[in-house]
């Protein structure tokens, strides 16, 4: 094969279309391909005698099953193209076999050309093979003479002296099977810990292929291999194992690539090139599915546990990475017993870290001690290794870590006025429940959907916790936001809001204010920053010239603060506890609005302009709730009405809106709902401060309430049909949930200081 052919044969495997690579053409071109020569294979040298001794750096692959094969060449008078003697590690011409010198490092067979008959016209061609493969030539240029041997161009030709002895010595490095068969030049690069194997099945028989340093392998049980292959294993140091978009837990900068090629049939190849300029062939095993454990193969590491708790160590899980797909899973455990990892990385603290720092696998260092919490201490004692197994259907690149576990931190269901801002919260926790630091956590919004504010992708803290704010859209409606941890399960988890205009309104029967203004109706609702209070009044009782409106709002919607009371007298005590007072003066005193703040001694008044509206029967006034303290809009009001009769008097209350003894109205968002899966991780605490939660059902069909109790067991409370709804007293430390009538949980909710309605819906 010339140099042109084979370079273009090398070309076409990594687009794995090579065909006919062991065909010699019909005119030969002399020459000596090794990588010393011309780097066509660089893991593989001829040795003197046959060149001048090269350098390498490589590792030296003892294990393989050679055949060193000589033919004649044709293309010149009285030569043809035959094989002259073929040798193998059991048979050659002559009783002479390839033999392994693992002291010198190199494969030799004695080539006694007395017994051949060799014409020294003719050139033959030395080709070192594996598994069929051709790792490397050289042309013989054969002379009679030692004059003639001293003219031999020894670039392109090794000379031979016809009748004497070729000792045939090659080395052949880790990656160089690899190397012939894919054109992958980056198997087994110096420094990385690697493993490279040819494996034919043999009936009944299991394989295993281990690394150099045996801190991974593979191992093939019998009946999963149907063909001969290939096996390369090579530890990866220079970049994280699984990109960070496609898993966004910690993780160490090393893991290992696992790469099987068949020896036959190159174009079935999917020869994948990674981002890093790697090749990954991903090799699939019997029905290419995980879950078919028979035909599946051991993917095995040895890890050292560091600080590890056994409850941690006994978490441990195996990931594979497919580059194309982008696809991260987690592999069943499997023995890795095939492993000999306390061998290999040694038993004492100082010894298996030395000897893990010159591998580039010491698996503490770099990014680990934000997956496991703080960074491993190691004393002079013992460090546990272990080997840590996946069973998997296909190979690819393998990592290990703790699996993670995404969870909501916060509610899943927020409700908030239009353009206003809730803070959605999520927990990465590994499997046993402890939290996980420096996962990276991604939070997006669909187009219109809202805005999502300050630094975004979040890592977690050392509570595993991440969380933005995120501000909804200007109109009423419900939106959606997502929080992704690649790699995580439960990933993605999905936040609701629904943004809505508050509206509260309190109704009064007419005729219940003797001769003066009369309420009908008290309305107060919020939005865009404002807050808007309408009262209207019985037709013939209002005069918008004298009537003056004074409202009662408790921001805080706590009766302990605030002025006690509606009057002066501190009527209605126990139904609120107003931080503000507004009056809504007349036309006839000059259409203004007096904000009157409760500082805990008096009454201060709060600067404005504001002017109200005067529709039909009706007060109108918009408030900016800057002036009211940037309240949140949720309160509790009561009205009262007097007529004016000068700058500093007024006649008495002529009514009440609610009346006396009446609770007050509401102005207030539902309760955040949280998620079902949350359950396991409620339960009520001991708490002195008494509160109660409206219920409210908004499904089809009846729906029953429990209390979450100390264990966090659920206690039945009641059973509402469809449009019920009932205030329970409770405490604020004390969850509650609903179900449907299956049982199946429909959210949980946490009560606050104030009674706040908990909507339950399907």
């Amino acid at each position: 094969m010339n140099r042109s052919r084979l370079l273009m044969c090398a070309a076409a495997i990594l687009a794995a279309a090579c065909q006919d690579r062991q065909s010699p053409p019909a005119a030969p071109s002399y020459e000596i391909h090794d990588a010393a020569h011309d780097l066509v294979n660089s893991h593989f040298y001829w040795l003197p005698p046959m060149t001048r001794q090269p350098t390498f750096t490589g590792t030296f692959d003892g294990k393989l099953s050679p055949t060193v094969e000589i033919s004649e060449l044709g293309g010149v008078t009285g030569c043809s193209n035959h094989v002259v003697a073929t040798f193998t590690t059991t048979t050659g011409p002559g009783s002479e076999t390839v033999r392994v010198d693992l002291v010198n490092q190199l494969y030799v067979v004695n080539w006694r050309t007395k017994a051949f008959n060799l014409n020294t016209a003719c050139t033959y061609r030395i080709r070192f093979l594996v598994a069929g493969l051709q790792l490397g030539l050289a042309d013989v240029d054969v002379v009679d003479n030692g004059a003639q041997l001293q003219r031999v161009d020894t670039d392109e030709f090794v000379p031979l002296l016809d009748d004497g002895t070729l000792p045939i010595k090659a080395r052949v490095e880790l990656g160089a099977v690899t190397f012939a068969l894919t054109g992958d030049a980056t198997a087994c690069r110096p420094g990385r810990d690697c493993g490279e194997a040819v494996v034919t099945p043999v009936a009944g028989q299991d394989v295993t292929v281990l690394t150099t340093a045996q801190t991974a392998g593979l191992f093939i049980p019998a009946g999963a291999l149907a063909e001969q292959v290939v096996v390369l294993i090579e530890s990866r140091t220079d970049r994280p194992c699984i990109p960070l978009s496609r898993m966004g837990l910690p993780q160490f900068d090393d893991c290992y690539r696992y790469e099987v090629t068949p020896t036959t049939s190159i174009e079935r190849l999917s020869v994948r090139q990674a981002a890093s300029g790697e090749v990954n062939t991903s090799y699939v095993f019997g029905d290419g599915k995980d879950e078919t454990l028979a035909d599946n193969v051991t993917v095995g590491m040895c890890v050292e546990l560091g600080t590890l708790t056994p409850a941690q160590a006994a978490r441990l899980d195996v990931f594979r990475f497919e580059p194309v797909e982008g696809t991260v899973n987690a592999l069943r455990d499997a023995s890795a017993a095939f492993l000999p990892c306390e061998s290999a990385l040694g038993t004492t603290g100082s010894v298996g870290v030395s000897r893990a720092l010159r591998r580039g696998w010491h698996l503490v260092v770099n990014q680990l001690h934000a997956l496991f919490g703080a960074r491993a201490a190691y004393a002079s004692t013992s460090v546990i290794h272990v080997g840590l197994g996946g069973s998997t259907c296909c190979t690819s690149y393998f990592t290990w870590g703790l699996p993670a576990v995404l969870s909501p931190n916060s509610a899943s269901q927020f409700y908030q006025s239009p353009g206003g801002t809730v803070v959605p919260s999520i927990v990465v926790r590994d499997s046993g429940g402890t939290p996980i630091t420096g996962a990276i956590v991604t939070f997006s919004v669909a187009t219109e959907n809202g805005t999502i504010i300050g630094t975004n992708p979040v890592t977690t803290g050392a509570d595993g916790i991440a969380q933005v704010s995120w501000q909804l859209p200007s109109a009423a409606g419900t939106y959606s936001l997502t929080a992704v941890v690649p790699g995580a399960a439960e990933s993605p988890l999905t936040f609701t809001a629904t943004a809505l205009f508050l509206t509260a309104t309190l109704t009064d029967p007419t005729g219940d204010a003797s001769t003066g203004p009369d309420f009908v109706s008290a309305s107060v609702t919020k939005g865009f920053g404002e807050l808007r209070l309408i009262a209207r009044f019985a037709p013939g009782t209002f005069n918008s010239a004298t009537t003056l409106v004074d409202w009662d709002l408790d921001t805080d919607r706590n009766t302990a603060t605030g002025f006690a009371g509606i009057t002066s007298g501190h009527s209605d005590a126990d139904k609120i506890g107003a931080e503000y007072f507004v009056e809504v003066h007349g036309s006839d005193f000059g259409s203004t609005v007096r904000i009157r703040h409760w500082n805990g001694t008096s009454l201060v008044d709060v600067p404005n302009s504001l002017v109200p509206f005067y529709p039909v029967n009706a007060v109108d006034v918009i408030i900016p709730l800057s002036l009211l303290g940037d309240d949140d809009g949720s309160l509790n009001f009561k009205a009262t009405v007097v007529t004016e009769l000068s700058p500093t008097s007024t006649t008495g209350i002529f009514d009440f809106i609610s009346d006396l003894g009446a609770d007050a109205g509401e102005l207030a968002f539902p309760l955040a709902r949280y998620a079902c899966s949350l359950e396991p991780t409620f339960h009520s605490i001991n708490g002195d401060v008494s509160t109660f939660i409206r219920f409210v059902n908004q499904t089809a069909g009846p729906v029953t309430v429990y209390w979450l109790n100390y264990e966090g067991q659920r206690v039945f409370y009641n059973t509402l049909a469809a449009g019920e709804s009932y205030v329970q007293q409770t405490f604020i430390t004390h969850p509650w949930i609903a179900t449907d009538a299956s049982g199946a949980c429909l959210g949980l909710w946490l009560p606050t200081a104030t009674l706040d309605p908990a909507l339950i819906a399907g």
